[in-house]
Protein backbone atom coordinates (compact mmCIF):
# COMPACT_ATOMS: atom_id res chain seq x y z
CA UNK A 1 0.00 0.00 0.00
CA UNK A 2 3.24 2.21 0.29
CA UNK A 3 2.47 3.58 -3.53
CA UNK A 4 -0.97 4.24 -3.45
CA UNK A 5 0.02 6.62 -0.37
CA UNK A 6 3.15 8.01 -1.48
CA UNK A 7 0.92 9.10 -5.04
CA UNK A 8 -2.47 9.97 -3.61
CA UNK A 9 -1.62 10.99 -0.07
CA UNK A 10 1.57 12.33 -0.22
CA UNK A 11 2.10 12.92 -3.71
CA UNK A 12 0.85 15.03 -6.31
CA UNK A 13 -1.17 15.03 -9.93
CA UNK A 14 -3.81 13.46 -10.48
CA UNK A 15 -3.94 11.16 -13.76
CA UNK A 16 -5.47 11.82 -16.76
CA UNK A 17 -6.29 8.63 -18.52
CA UNK A 18 -7.31 8.51 -22.49
CA UNK A 19 -8.40 4.94 -23.35
CA UNK A 20 -9.08 3.72 -26.66
CA UNK A 21 -10.25 0.13 -27.97
CA UNK A 22 -10.78 -1.20 -31.62
CA UNK A 23 -12.52 -4.55 -32.44
CA UNK A 24 -12.25 -7.38 -35.01
CA UNK A 25 -14.72 -10.62 -35.30
CA UNK A 26 -12.81 -13.57 -36.73
CA UNK A 27 -14.54 -16.11 -38.49
CA UNK A 28 -14.21 -18.57 -35.51
CA UNK A 29 -16.40 -16.70 -33.11
CA UNK A 30 -13.62 -14.72 -31.13
CA UNK A 31 -13.69 -11.22 -30.62
CA UNK A 32 -9.97 -9.83 -31.48
CA UNK A 33 -9.66 -6.25 -29.66
CA UNK A 34 -6.50 -3.84 -29.40
CA UNK A 35 -6.86 -1.44 -26.27
CA UNK A 36 -4.69 1.58 -25.52
CA UNK A 37 -4.14 3.27 -22.69
CA UNK A 38 -2.59 7.07 -22.37
CA UNK A 39 -1.68 8.72 -19.22
CA UNK A 40 -0.79 12.25 -18.57
CA UNK A 41 -0.57 14.71 -15.59
CA UNK A 42 1.34 12.45 -13.16
CA UNK A 43 4.94 11.60 -12.85
CA UNK A 44 6.43 8.20 -14.61
CA UNK A 45 6.76 6.68 -11.74
CA UNK A 46 2.73 6.21 -11.31
CA UNK A 47 1.04 3.48 -11.27
CA UNK A 48 -1.97 1.59 -11.08
CA UNK A 49 -4.48 -1.01 -11.43
CA UNK A 50 -7.12 0.08 -14.45
CA UNK A 51 -10.50 -1.86 -14.23
CA UNK A 52 -11.25 -3.07 -17.72
CA UNK A 53 -15.07 -4.10 -18.85
CA UNK A 54 -16.26 -6.13 -21.80
CA UNK A 55 -20.02 -5.14 -23.05
CA UNK A 56 -22.19 -8.08 -24.04
CA UNK A 57 -25.84 -7.17 -25.00
CA UNK A 58 -27.27 -5.47 -21.43
CA UNK A 59 -25.01 -7.27 -19.65
CA UNK A 60 -20.84 -5.65 -18.13
CA UNK A 61 -18.20 -8.34 -17.20
CA UNK A 62 -14.99 -7.17 -15.95
CA UNK A 63 -12.34 -8.93 -17.60
CA UNK A 64 -9.88 -7.62 -14.86
CA UNK A 65 -6.98 -5.05 -14.57
CA UNK A 66 -4.76 -3.28 -16.62
CA UNK A 67 -1.46 -2.69 -14.81
CA UNK A 68 -0.11 0.81 -15.72
CA UNK A 69 3.45 1.63 -15.07
CA UNK A 70 3.81 3.62 -17.80
CA UNK A 71 2.50 6.70 -19.83
CA UNK A 72 1.35 4.31 -22.33
CA UNK A 73 -0.26 0.86 -21.98
CA UNK A 74 -1.48 -1.47 -24.91
CA UNK A 75 -3.00 -4.41 -24.44
CA UNK A 76 -4.27 -6.96 -27.31
CA UNK A 77 -5.92 -10.68 -27.48
CA UNK A 78 -8.50 -12.70 -29.04
CA UNK A 79 -11.63 -13.40 -26.12
CA UNK A 80 -14.20 -16.27 -27.76
CA UNK A 81 -17.78 -15.23 -27.96
CA UNK A 82 -19.10 -11.87 -29.07
CA UNK A 83 -18.03 -8.69 -27.37
CA UNK A 84 -19.94 -5.41 -28.31
CA UNK A 85 -17.93 -3.18 -26.61
CA UNK A 86 -14.70 -2.13 -24.34
CA UNK A 87 -14.88 0.01 -21.55
CA UNK A 88 -12.23 1.20 -18.63
CA UNK A 89 -14.01 2.89 -14.95
CA UNK A 90 -17.52 1.85 -15.61
CA UNK A 91 -18.00 1.57 -12.01
CA UNK A 92 -16.00 5.14 -11.00
CA UNK A 93 -12.94 2.98 -9.22
CA UNK A 94 -9.93 5.60 -10.72
CA UNK A 95 -9.18 8.12 -8.60
CA UNK A 96 -8.50 10.66 -12.00
CA UNK A 97 -10.20 11.49 -15.02
CA UNK A 98 -11.29 9.73 -17.79
CA UNK A 99 -11.86 9.87 -21.21
CA UNK A 100 -12.99 6.76 -23.64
Amino acid sequence: MDWFFNQYVYGMGKPQYTFHAALDYTADGKTHFKAELTRAGVPDSWKDAIPLYAHIGDKTVKMGNITATHANETVETAIQGKIDRISINDCEEILGDVKQ
